[in-house]
């Protein structure tokens, strides 16, 4: 590996001297700790003569450490992603891979409960909270009457009204999974898009 031009290797330096005098155990060392003062790393300390007195700081050291990774960690973090919340029936991805579309605000809520069992600091969200056949839920099986805000189920729909109603699907589908993941509560969601928000 090499750093500013030079040979960052403890066994072999080109500037100053060959690997056979670094392998030379008096001088080991002494070399050591001229390479580190080199890069403007602290000095070794250990030496062979104090080796048991190191071996016991090192039990320590490492005692101490596995202690404190059984202890509360400092932050944690929960990750969800993919909810791919739509208001149609089970069906399939583009693949071909199954999709419990309604399922999906149950398992949200199911994750949201977790976390703030868990009391996670903050919740990531990784994109696709609903699915992008939010944009044609007819399509799909879904039924636009549903999201009709004049109440007249009977009368036929114009382009323009599915069009303006689709619209809405997406963004209330989004409300449908943000309500879903309310239940947690000790720290913030932070969302990002994924490809399926921009479809909506």
């Amino acid at each position: 590996k090499t750093l500013y031009g030079r040979t960052s290797s403890l066994a072999y330096d080109a500037q100053s001297r060959s690997s056979e005098r670094f392998h030379n155990q008096p001088n080991q060392q002494r070399i050591k700790d001229e390479w580190r003062e080199r890069w403007n790393l602290p000095p070794t300390t250990v030496s062979a003569s104090r080796s048991v007195l190191a071996s016991t700081i090192h039990e320590n050291e490492t005692a101490s450490a596995l202690e404190n990774v059984k202890s509360k960690p400092i932050y944690t973090f929960g990750i969800i992603t993919d909810i791919q919340y739509a208001p149609i029936p089970d069906g399939h991805s583009y693949n071909g891979t199954p999709r419990y579309y309604r399922h999906a605000l149950i398992a949200a809520e199911h994750a949201a409960r977790h976390f703030e069992d868990e009391k996670v600091h903050c919740v990531v969200g990784l994109g696709d909270i609903v699915d992008g056949k939010c944009a044609d839920v007819e399509r799909w099986g879904g039924n636009l009457g549903e999201f009709r805000k004049d109440g007249d189920a009977k009368r036929e729909l114009d382009e323009s009204e599915r069009e303006k109603i689709n619209y809405r699907v997406g963004h209330d589908a989004m409300d449908d999974v943000v309500k879903a993941l309310s239940s947690y509560k000790n720290g913030k969601i932070l969302h990002t898009y994924g490809n399926h928000e921009l479809y909506c």
